[in-house]
C-alpha cells in the first residue's frame, strides 16, 4: 500500500510540474505576442510620414483601431483587470501637437498611443519577472 501511494505521489508531482512547465511556457508565448503587438504599434503606427489625406488617417485610425482591440483581447484572456487596465484606462490625455501629425485627431491618437504603448511596455516588464 505504501509503495503505491508513492507512486501515486511521484504521478501526482509529475503531472504538477508538467502543468507549471506548461504555465510558463503559455506565459511566455503571451509575452512574446505581446512584445511583438508593442512593436507593431511602434513600427507600423507611430511613424507619421505616411499620413497625407483624409483617406490615409481613416486607414490609420482602423489600423489602431484593430492593433488596440487585438492587444485588449489578449491582455483580458491571459490578465486580471489590474493588469489589462493599465492598457485599457489610459486617463486624461495631454494636448500635444506631433510633427508629421496630418490634425489636431492625429495628433490626439498618437498621443494615446504613445500612452497605450507605455503602458504595454510596462505590463510586459512587470508580467515577465
Amino acid at each position: 500500500m505504501l509503495l503505491i501511494g508513492a507512486a501515486a505521489s511521484l504521478c501526482v508531482r509529475a503531472v504538477v510540474v508538467g502543468v507549471r512547465s506548461r504555465t510558463v511556457r503559455r506565459g511566455a508565448s503571451i509575452l512574446n505576442e505581446l512584445a511583438e503587438m508593442r512593436r507593431r504599434g511602434v513600427v507600423e503606427l507611430m511613424p507619421t510620414h505616411t499620413i497625407k489625406t483624409a483617406e490615409d488617417l481613416e486607414k490609420w485610425l482602423n489600423d489602431y483601431e484593430a492593433w488596440r482591440v487585438g492587444v485588449l483581447k489578449l491582455l483580458k484572456a491571459n490578465y486580471p483587470v489590474n493588469v489589462y487596465g493599465e492598457f485599457e484606462v489610459i486617463g486624461s490625455v495631454p494636448a500635444m501637437d506631433w510633427a508629421g501629425a496630418l490634425n489636431a485627431q492625429h495628433s490626439h491618437k498618437l498621443t494615446i498611443l504613445d500612452l497605450r504603448l507605455k503602458a504595454l511596455q510596462r505590463i510586459v516588464d512587470k508580467m515577465s519577472k
